[in-house]
Order: structure tokens, then sequence, then C-alpha cells
């Protein structure tokens, strides 16, 4: 396996993990308001798609790639 590769794959993980964590925070503070539950988690759930392709987009695609 190339060192780019797995380089690249780390950065996957940590974005994955870092926008899974800021969208159950959020999830967690708009639980407790007077929303439906299943709202505030469907909101959850936009927000680490949205937060997952921002990291792809703006951190993983602009690496440079060796080959």
């Amino acid at each position: 396996m190339k060192r780019t590769k797995l380089s690249r794959n780390i950065k996957f993980l940590i974005a994955l993990f870092i926008s899974v964590k800021i969208s159950s925070y959020f999830t967690r503070i708009l639980e407790n308001t007077d929303l439906n539950v299943w709202i505030s988690r469907g909101i959850g759930c936009m927000l680490c798609v949205a937060l997952g392709l921002m990291f792809n987009r703006l951190w993983i695609e602009r690496s440079p790639i060796e080959n």
C-alpha cells in the first residue's frame, strides 16, 4: 500500500470522526429543546453529511496526490 493512499484514508477517517462528533453534539442540544426527537435527529444527520462533504471537498481533495 502506498503511503499517499494510506494518508488519504487516515484523513478520511479523521474527517468522518470529526463530522460525526460535531453532529452528535448539535443533535444532543436540539433534543433538549421542544423539537420532535426525530426532527432533531434528521437535522443532525443532514449536518453530518454536510460536514463530511465539506471536509472531503476542502481538505482531502485539495491535498496533493503523489504517485
